[in-house]
């Protein structure tokens, strides 16, 4: 779901790709337990797998896919 990390809510996999891309992806970070929420309304958005590996080229990453069946 895009609960805990997004202002929205839903399971990602009932949600189109811009309704993801409309979430504010930075509204729930906190470095101070609730005190301030400082990427809240900065335009974070969810990235595409795309813009992460464009992002940081020669990085390892560990991509996990989940399926329930």
């Amino acid at each position: 779901t895009v609960d805990r990390t997004t202002d929205g809510t839903g399971r990602v996999n009932q949600l189109t790709f811009a309704e993801i891309r409309a979430l504010d992806a930075g509204y729930d970070f906190t470095p101070d337990g609730g005190a301030t929420y400082p990427y809240r309304g900065q335009g974070v958005q969810v990235p595409t797998l795309e813009e992460v590996l464009a992002r940081f080229p020669g990085v390892p990453m560990n991509i996990e896919i989940k399926a329930e069946n």
